[in-house]
């Protein structure tokens, strides 16, 4: 069996359906990750990432023109992450029974890819009003309209996979993006919600979460949470510092407060519960006694 060594940070991101393939094949094989932190957190102009910074001066990842993801195979390197995936398809038992059917999952995948820029330029608009609108009509019409054209482009067969009889590239493709746990989509609600009227994809999705590989891999992954990493070393409880600052406030208002920004507040609440820092901070700020006396008395204003 070949000798495989898959580079990348200590996140999911484009590394992610690698490591799909790996776990649901139960292929072994090293998931290098390279460490970061933050100078100021969120702020990617401090980021600091001395191992991979390190490798990129010594050549070490020349195949991959200096970036990641990178697979090494029995020595030999392989950059890009498309390409990655390919390679694995195929190697792994994800690319079909046939030539054919191999193009018409790499189309399917393809066809996430345009999903995912159509998505970016709306999260990219910088006016907050036009930019909740935007994000509204996204999840409400353009995201289900989108995932109803891909659901008529799939091929004939015999389901409940998007194409042939066995789980592919593409099933396990999607799946991270529009339904795994921490996936592609910050409003996982919605992302399900847009392909419930793809009785296909929904069907496809629903056998992936069922294969038992792929929810230990789920279960047992690194938690990796960027806000998390991001902050920089401190005492403790609070964000930044040994007093609570504008950031504790700013998130403890985003992911803790009553009647706060999220309306699914447990599942904010869920999503901290890996990150001990935020964790910490959130809880710290929600006991100071002056912030619990506005919310007491604020006005209940239901926007």
């Amino acid at each position: 069996m070949p000798s495989y060594k898959l580079y990348y940070f200590d996140i999911r991101g484009l590394a992610e359906v690698a490591r799909f393939m790996f776990a649901v094949s139960k292929t072994p094989y090293e998931d290098f990750r390279y460490s970061f932190s933050f100078g100021t957190p969120g702020d990617f102009s401090t980021i600091s990432r001395p191992e991979f910074d390190a490798a990129k001066a010594a050549g070490e990842l020349d195949a991959s023109m200096g970036k990641v993801p990178m697979l090494e195979v029995d020595g030999t390197k392989i950059g890009q992450s498309k390409a990655i995936e390919r390679f694995l398809a195929r190697e792994l038992g994800f690319a079909g029974s046939t030539s054919i059917e191999f193009a018409q999952i790499d189309q399917i995948c393809e066809t996430a890819v345009d999903i995912k820029q159509a998505y970016q330029k709306v999260r990219n608009i910088q006016d907050a009003t036009e930019k909740e609108a935007a994000m509204t009509k996204w999840f409400s019409e353009d995201l289900p309209a989108s995932l109803s054209l891909a659901e008529k482009s799939l091929p004939a067969g015999p389901g409940p996979f998007l194409v042939g009889s066995k789980v592919s590239w593409a099933d396990l493709t999607w799946y991270n993006f529009i339904a795994a746990p921490k996936g592609f989509f910050d409003n996982a609600e919605g992302a399900k919600a847009a392909y419930e009227a793809c009785p296909r994809i929904k069907a496809a999705m629903e056998a992936v979460a069922e294969i038992l590989e792929l929810q230990e891999w789920i279960q047992k992954r690194p938690d990796s949470m960027l806000a998390e990493k991001s902050l920089p070393a401190g005492p403790g409880p609070f964000l930044v510092g040994s007093k609570v600052s504008w950031a504790d406030l700013t998130w403890y208002n985003f992911i803790a407060a009553p009647k706060g920004f999220f309306d699914n507040a447990e599942g904010a609440k869920a999503a901290y519960e890996a990150c001990p820092r935020i964790k910490a901070a959130v809880e710290a700020v929600a006991e100071i006694p002056e912030l619990q006396e506005w919310i007491q008395k604020r006005p209940d204003s239901m926007f």
